[in-house]
């Protein structure tokens, strides 16, 4: 879900227009979540193949399935299942992360973002003099 957040909150900064149907889309996600259904339906359905396995890729269909059965049915969790989710999860975050550290020099900014960042890097060269704590990496931009 974070991963799927920070593609969000890119698009958004960098088109307007993508702000409107990102809540749609991840409420079309989350109906693709099985709360209300069992993954054994999804399954078991008339579906292709290739969209059962697209469908397991989504991490959260298997850590509630996983919850489900230990705690309606009092089964062991499905650790592969688990384990996939975690590692779906992980390279996404991982991508996405990736991909947006090239943003981070080139956002626009408005001129009420200038005047923040230019507060806090001023900030951060009075604490470097001692006057005030460090701000962390923050003090380090410009």
């Amino acid at each position: 879900m974070l991963a799927m957040a920070l593609i969000g909150a890119g698009l958004n900064v960098y088109f307007r227009e993508s702000a409107p149907p990102l809540p749609l889309l991840f409420q079309l996600w989350m109906f693709a979540t099985p709360v209300f259904y069992p993954v054994s339906k999804v399954m078991d359905s008339h579906l292709p193949e290739i969209v059962k396995k697209l469908y397991l890729l989504n991490p959260m269909a298997s850590i509630i399935d996983s919850f489900r059965r230990v705690v309606l049915k009092g089964e062991q969790p499905d650790y592969s299942a688990l384990l996939l989710s975690l590692l779906v999860s992980v390279v996404l975050l991982f991508v996405v992360m990736q991909f947006s550290s090239g943003w981070r020099g080139n956002l626009p900014m408005s001129s009420d973002h200038r005047a923040i960042r230019i507060a806090i890097v001023g900030c951060g060269a009075i604490a470097e003099r001692g006057h005030l704590p460090s701000m962390g990496s923050l003090s380090r931009e410009s």
